[in-house]
């Protein structure tokens, strides 16, 4: 295992933050900004009064070809542009919900006819029957717990 003198490494990151601190320091104080031969004016680019200052000063500026037309370029036209009221865009709902997706229309389904009508379900369990029985055929009925016997034509309960 190496042994790492820390004493004689903290020395050398003070001396790293002295440096830096100074470089800092001498930066801000010569500030290049007040050197400059050319300060830049703040014109007003959205009336027509101020496109024709900076046009004008465009002029006075000899370029070249190639410069002329990138100082041109940096001209914007306020005057053409549609611009909209604030109270417009405030009205509006920034945040509604918005989908996408596009349904389609439902395909045209031929309707089947209805089913043929059903007799509802017996309220009797048929459970047998006799033949040639003394009273004829005997049918045996199972309903509401209870044995019917029951020949052709008979009511039961009043059903």
């Amino acid at each position: 295992m190496v042994a790492i003198n820390t004493k004689k490494s903290s020395h050398w990151l003070w001396a790293l933050l002295l440096l830096t601190v100074l470089l800092t320091t001498w930066t801000a104080i010569n500030n290049d900004s007040d050197k400059t031969d050319n300060p830049i004016e703040l014109a007003k680019p959205n009336t027509s009064e101020g496109i024709k200052n900076l046009k004008n000063r465009a002029s006075s500026i000899k370029l070249t070809p190639n410069e002329s037309l990138i100082a041109d370029a940096k001209v914007i036209p306020w005057d053409k542009l549609n611009r909209t009221e604030m109270g417009v865009i405030a009205s509006k709902d920034l945040f509604s919900p918005h989908s996408w997706v596009i349904i389609p229309p439902a395909p045209k389904v031929k309707r089947e006819p209805p089913p043929p009508p059903v007799a509802p379900p017996s309220p009797f369990t048929y459970f047998g029957k006799i033949e040639e029985g003394p009273k004829g055929t005997l049918l045996f009925l199972i309903g509401n717990n209870k044995v019917y016997s029951v020949k052709k034509g008979d009511k039961i309960d009043a059903f």
